[in-house]
């Protein structure tokens, strides 16, 4: 997860034809795409952002193997 998290972008686990929502999400301006299309001034509507955990450190946490 450290490596998908420091990652600009990740591909959907549903779609790879698409980017991943989650990570967009959680990584915000971090995100190449969603970076992107603020400098752009293209309205970027993701939805979902209940589903996403607060931080990235709570998401590296749950996802790491006990």
């Amino acid at each position: 997860m450290t490596d998908i998290t420091n990652s600009n972008s990740f591909v959907c686990h549903k779609d790879t034809r698409k980017q991943c929502a989650g990570h967009m999400l959680l990584m915000s301006f971090q995100n190449g795409f969603v970076s992107l299309t603020y400098r752009m001034n293209i309205p970027l509507k993701l939805s979902g952002r209940e589903k996403v955990l607060d931080t990235v450190q709570d998401c590296i946490d749950h996802h790491s193997e006990d």
